[in-house]
């Protein structure tokens, strides 16, 4: 699959939101994803406030994307 448009920006999201849940989990990197959302997105709380307002916004992101259609778990390798 070639990602093309907006659809680079959709897998940036979810790969930051995984990289999120990995921290979450235990995992540590180099780069917090953490303090990168709060940065760029402007969130406010602990990880998991953080995790869950930024899932919900790569939620609705897709969703527009695909012109409302809920169809994307598959091609974004979602959850």
């Amino acid at each position: 699959m070639i990602l093309e448009g907006n659809d680079i920006k959709i897998y940036s999201l979810v790969v930051l939101r995984q990289q999120l849940k990995s921290e979450i989990k235990g995992l540590k990197f180099s780069q917090s994803a953490y303090a990168c959302i709060k940065k760029k997105f402007g969130f406010k709380g602990n990880r998991q406030k953080v995790y869950e307002l930024f899932d919900d916004y790569v939620e609705k992101q897709i969703f527009e994307n695909e012109g409302g259609k809920l169809s994307h778990s598959t091609k974004y390798g979602l959850k």
